[in-house]
């Protein structure tokens, strides 16, 4: 998969800037309106996250019993009704910020796509006037190309849309109005070959984060909504299965199984240095253990080698009394 970020921001005319503004007020505004009827939502399918792992005590409650459930449910929209409203909730073990780039930076998606869904992914970040962007909004753009699904079913599509990032809790995205796409689909790295694939657009995209209190260790739990037209001639049950199963439900299994294994890599460094720091303190002190033992050795060769000297200086001087002694006597006898 080709990965890509844009080493300069994609600079929109202000009539596109509008325009992709007001799309992403009306992603906001329709999923603001499916939260607020749980009683509309119907259970899909819950499906057992087995890479995520509840190891502390604490967590073996009757919540977090369910902290590994990936639960799906379907929204049958009044305005779209040939096309469902999937929404999934479940748990990372990671913190916020992590959890929003995994799913929002194209780097981390290779990381973890161990299924090869795209062929392409490419994110463009997006300049938006300051007089119409809030200061804790991030915008950007991004091109995928996926593989063909479903040995065949579902060929590979295009897909451009522009998505916003609040703060490090929430990304919200849509697909990119076809006149604005046309008009930058030079800058965006478009090829006539990939722009002539069916185009599957993602109508509505909500992906937010919240920390989890049902657990001591770092967990933090997903809310995932997707509306998406495939486009072309798919039947139903390809389309919903190539969505939720290929796509919602198997993210979040490659993210456990990424963040399991940056964790394991973390705690191997963090013994590997540690053991490194007691291996280093023991060297240090048998080496100073064996200067001290040099040390000693040395001040005793030393005290032998005063103890020869004073015993020099001694016999020196006794000699001298010595001859001044013969001296004297000589003196005595000319007298």
């Amino acid at each position: 998969m080709t990965s890509f970020s844009a080493s300069s921001p994609l600079t929109l005319d202000l009539e596109s800037q509008n325009v992709v503004l007001q799309s992403l007020k009306n992603v906001e505004s329709s999923v603001n309106g499916w939260l607020s009827n749980d009683s509309k939502w119907k259970q899909y399918k819950i499906v057992e996250n087995e890479y995520l792992a509840l190891h502390d005590d604490k967590t073996r409650n009757a919540r977090t019993k369910d902290m590994r459930n990936i639960t799906v449910h379907s929204l049958q929209d009044a305005k779209t009704k040939k096309l469902n409203v999937w929404k999934i909730t479940a748990f990372l073990p990671c913190d916020p910020k992590t959890a929003i780039d995994l799913y929002a930076l194209p780097e981390y998606h290779a990381l973890y796509d161990d299924n090869n869904s795209m062929q392409k992914l490419q994110r463009f970040a997006v300049a938006i006037d300051s007089s119409c962007a809030q200061n804790d909004h991030i915008y950007d753009m991004k091109v995928a190309v996926t593989n063909s699904r479903l040995n065949g079913w579902i060929k590979p599509r295009l897909c451009v849309g522009v998505n916003c990032r609040r703060s490090d809790t929430c990304y919200i995205g849509t697909f990119v109005n076809a006149n604005v796409l046309q008009k930058y689909r030079k800058q965006l790295l478009i090829s006539e070959t990939e722009y002539k694939y069916t185009q599957s657009k993602n109508l509505n995209l909500y992906f937010a984060a919240k920390p989890s209190s049902s657990c001591s260790t770092t967990m933090v739990e997903i809310t995932y909504i997707l509306q998406a037209d495939q486009g072309g001639s798919l039947p139903k049950w390809a389309v919903d299965k190539g969505m939720v199963d290929q796509h919602m439900i198997a993210i979040f299994k490659q993210m456990t199984k990424y963040l399991n294994a940056t964790k394991n890599k973390e705690t191997k460094l963090a013994t590997a240095i540690s053991s490194n720091i007691m291996e280093a303190g023991h060297d240090s002190l048998n080496k100073k253990n064996e200067e001290d033992i040099k040390s000693g050795g040395g001040d005793e060769e030393d005290e032998g080698e005063d103890d020869v000297k004073s015993n020099d200086d001694e016999q020196e001087i006794a000699n001298w009394v010595e001859i001044e002694k013969e001296d004297d006597e000589v003196i005595t006898d000319i007298d």
